[in-house]
């Protein structure tokens, strides 16, 4: 995993993480954990500001670079992963956490 600067529309400079695989079958299996903490800093970032969406990560195949995003309109569904993921790993100071957050 490497980091990159994105320009946001509103002209922000944002450091996110780059996950590069050779197959994207890879990619949950070898970052899980570091897609959902990029997730969760995502939302954090989103709850303070008005922004519709927002950068997230990229993921490197071949060299062909994809930038996920979260968009505020079907945010729901990635409050429920994490919320899914953090407490299968126990954290339940973090499922707290993301349930206080503006979104």
């Amino acid at each position: 995993m490497r980091k990159k600067m994105h320009i946001t529309e509103s002209g922000r400079k944002l450091e996110i993480p780059v996950f590069e695989v050779k197959d994207p079958d890879d990619l949950y299996d070898k970052y899980r954990d570091e897609i959902y903490r990029a997730i969760l800093e995502c939302m954090t970032r989103m709850s303070s500001r008005s922004c519709s969406s927002w950068a997230c990560f990229a993921i490197e195949i071949n060299d062909e670079e994809l930038l996920f995003n979260l968009d505020r309109n079907n945010i729901q569904e990635q409050i429920g992963l994490c919320l899914q993921y953090y407490e299968s790993i126990e954290e339940y100071e973090t499922c707290a956490y993301i349930q206080t957050l503006n979104l």
